[in-house]
């Protein structure tokens, strides 16, 4: 049974919940801030994915992307790169001019082939 990651790409940084950790099969949805007009992401090669680059162009609610990390995957640390841009429209010199701000992330994800540690039950109190 695959696994659901997420993978949230914020203006402050990178974070995984519940975390980097993949297995083959396992599905990764990356989130990125409704602020980015466009993403590029570079996942290096060898990748954990079918595609080594993804590219999104943003929205009102933000980009997602979900993939599944490939059946062949080798275990191992996967790097990636994410770089964002920002649209904004200024008034220069009596005209509208675009403008924007690109900023790169380096993330990972770690592929394993051991199977996830077991769901805690809530404990009696």
């Amino acid at each position: 049974m695959a696994n659901h990651i997420n993978v949230y790409i914020t203006d402050t940084g990178i974070s995984y919940d519940p975390s980097n950790l993949v297995s083959q099969g396992d599905i990764v949805t990356f989130h990125f801030p409704t602020s980015a007009q466009s993403v590029q992401m570079n996942f290096g090669t060898p990748s954990c994915f079918s595609s080594s680059n993804l590219s999104l162009t943003g929205g009102t609610q933000g980009p997602t992307s979900s993939l599944e990390v490939d059946m062949h995957a080798r275990p191992g640390s996967y790097p990636f790169t994410v770089t964002t841009s920002q649209v904004a429209l200024s008034w220069v010199e009596g005209k509208f001019r675009h403008g924007g701000n690109y900023e790169s992330k380096n993330g990972s994800l770690d592929v394993t082939t051991e199977p996830p540690p077991p769901e805690e039950k809530d404990k009696k109190k």
